[in-house]
């Protein structure tokens, strides 16, 4: 489902459709926001020669849905459960050791809990308290897991872009 998603995502950015405020996929919104979030920008500020740019931010990103099913077609319609963040667990684990990223932006403050339980053990605390902006889960590389607000509804990039921007700049450890 990632590979299709980043695939659907991709044909309809590059396809030379005018930078304009027309009609598009609704759930386009959701990465659009991680791309203008990352990189600071917003969709006037990437666009090059009038067409849209936020693919080429993605172009160095990685993306992994950590629940990896079509819940809803609408935000906030339906949340996973318990049994979907512990299915999540394995596969996420085999993504971390082939691909040892040193940061995550987890998009959503309902799985960032569910991350700490299922991939730092060693958490001493109730995971569901945690309020900071970023935790390092201890691995051979450490990495950096930023908690973000899921980006597809109420959410703003530049308010964001600031967190990621300090996580990014602090020392990982």
């Amino acid at each position: 489902m990632t590979v299709f998603t980043m695939n659907n995502y991709r044909s309809i950015r590059q396809d030379n459709r005018p930078l304009s405020p027309g009609k598009r996929e609704a759930w386009t919104r959701t990465l659009d926001n991680v791309a203008w979030a990352v990189s600071g920008k917003g969709p006037q500020e990437l666009a090059n020669q009038g067409k849209r740019g936020e693919f080429d931010i993605w172009n160095q990103l990685g993306f992994y849905n950590y629940i990896p099913v079509v819940l809803a077609n609408a935000p906030q319609t339906k949340r996973p459960d318990r049994e979907l963040f512990s299915a999540g667990k394995v596969p996420f684990e085999q993504v971390i050791e082939k691909h040892k990223p040193q940061i995550l932006i987890v998009c959503g403050f309902q799985l960032f809990p569910w991350l700490i339980r299922n991939h730092y053990p060693e958490y001493k605390d109730d995971p569901w308290t945690f309020e900071g902006d970023w935790i390092d889960i201890p691995r051979e590389g450490p990495i950096r897991a930023v908690r973000m607000k899921h980006p597809a509804i109420g959410f703003s990039h530049k308010k964001w872009h600031q967190v990621i921007r300090r996580a990014t700049s602090s020392e990982l450890g």
